[in-house]
């Protein structure tokens, strides 16, 4: 039996056995509106940048897994979380721990259709929820724990004509998770990406 502990949407499997993210240059505004979280689902705006995705409409463009950027030192640093509000470019910009930095920031994100990902539902499903549709939870979308990594789950209501955002295509196989459960932990892959 799984216990309410959501984790986002995390990456559980590629048929080539690798799980790659890629850099993607120039997609994070300079003063994000919602923070982004580690896991967290996004969407690319009108204004050419990132967030998380808002609406069960939403097409997903990729998962954030967070980010890359070069300190005022010319260091490389990565961070897995981008808080909202905090200044990310030009002089005084910081992030997280209060590194200053002066460069452009790259975010990781997986985008490969391909990828099957681990999600925990919001509510129990049971085995019919294999091949039909779901959405994020988008009540748990800005949520994260102390680490920075997203709290959000998957919405357990399906979604008529295969329109949601998420396919489901098995039980995640991990001790204790069982059809069912209050709390399932399912795989699924992008259904209407970006």
């Amino acid at each position: 039996m799984q216990i309410n502990s959501p984790f986002g949407i995390r990456p559980a499997f590629h048929t080539s056995g690798q799980a790659n993210p890629r850099i993607q240059m120039g997609l994070v505004g300079t003063q994000p509106a919602k923070s982004l979280y580690q896991n967290t689902p996004v969407k690319i705006t009108s204004a050419g940048v990132i967030e998380p995705i808002s609406l069960s409409s939403d097409k997903v463009f990729g998962v954030f897994i967070g980010l890359q950027y070069i300190d005022t030192n010319g260091m490389v640093k990565e961070r897995n979380q981008i808080l909202a509000g905090t200044p990310l470019f030009g002089n005084g910009g910081a992030i997280n721990n209060g590194d200053a930095y002066t460069a452009v920031g790259s975010p990781y994100l997986y985008q490969d259709p391909s990828m099957e990902f681990a999600i925990q539902a919001n509510g129990p499903m049971n085995r019919n929820s294999i091949g039909q549709t779901f959405n994020f939870d988008l009540t748990t979308i800005l949520t994260a724990n102390a680490v920075g990594i997203s709290q959000g789950t998957l919405d357990n209501t399906p979604i008529a004509a295969l329109g949601g955002q998420f396919i489901v295509t098995e039980l995640e196989n991990i001790p204790g998770n069982v059809w069912g459960d209050n709390f399932t932990i399912v795989k699924v892959k992008f259904n209407n990406i970006l």
